[in-house]
C-alpha cells in the first residue's frame, strides 16, 4: 500500500522526464509492499517437561502495517536509474544511441519486433541528418550493429533478409535515450 504523497512523488517525477503514465506504475509495483511481520516467541519450559516440549512456539500476529513513503519510492528511482543496463546505455555512442531510436521508430511503426535491417538502416539515415553532424558509411553502419551485437543490447536474424530485434525493454532504453538526448530525443521517441 502507497501512501498518496508517494504516488503523487512518483506522477511527478515521471512528468518531468517523459510523462509516461505506463511508468509511474511500473515504479508503484516496484516498490516493496511493507507486509505483516509475524513475530516468534519461544518459551523454554525447563521444569518438568520433556525434550519435545521444551520448546513451543508462540505466535503474535498482524502488528500494525506501515504504508509506503515517498522515501520508498525516491529508492525505488534511484535503483531503476542506477542499473547496469542504464549505466551502459548512457555510455554508448551518438550513433549507438541512434540506432538504437531508429528500431524504436520501426517498432513502433510496424507492431513488429523484429524489423529489417534496411528498415533500421534507413531510419537511422534519416535521424543521423537531425541529431548528427553526418550519416555514417553503410559499412560504418554495421560496425554500429556489430557493437551493439556483441553487446546483447539487440539480435540479428541472418536467415534471408538481416533482421534485427531489441534485446531489452523498451520502456528503459526509450527512458534512457529521453533523459541522455534531452527533450528533443524525448519528441523524437515519442512521435508515432
Amino acid at each position: 500500500m502507497l501512501s498518496k504523497d508517494a504516488v503523487k512523488f512518483a506522477a511527478m517525477k515521471v512528468s518531468s522526464i517523459s510523462g509516461d503514465a505506463r511508468r509511474v506504475l511500473d515504479i508503484c509495483r516496484c516498490v516493496p509492499s511493507p507486509r505483516p511481520i509475524y513475530v516468534y516467541i519461544y518459551i523454554y519450559i525447563h521444569l518438568f517437561a520433556t525434550d519435545n516440549e521444551r520448546r513451543r512456539t508462540v505466535e503474535l500476529v498482524q502488528p500494525s502495517r506501515r504504508v509506503a513513503r515517498t522515501d520508498d519510492v525516491k529508492d525505488v528511482i534511484r535503483n531503476l536509474q542506477n542499473s547496469p543496463t542504464t549505466a551502459f546505455l548512457r555510455s554508448l555512442s551518438l550513433h549507438e544511441r541512434i540506432l538504437l531510436a531508429a528500431l524504436l521508430r520501426c517498432v513502433r511503426r510496424t507492431g513488429v519486433c523484429e524489423i529489417p535491417w534496411a528498415d533500421v538502416g534507413h531510419q537511422h539515415h534519416l535521424y543521423a541528418g537531425v541529431f548528427a553532424d553526418s550519416a555514417p558509411l553503410p559499412r560504418e553502419l554495421e560496425g554500429v550493429l556489430d557493437a551493439l551485437l556483441a553487446a546483447r543490447v539487440v539480435l540479428a536474424e541472418t536467415r534471408g533478409a538481416r533482421r534485427v530485434a531489441l534485446n531489452l525493454e523498451q520502456a528503459e532504453v526509450e527512458r534512457v535515450l529521453g533523459e541522455v538526448g534531452g527533450q528533443q530525443w524525448r519528441n523524437m521517441l515519442a512521435a508515432e
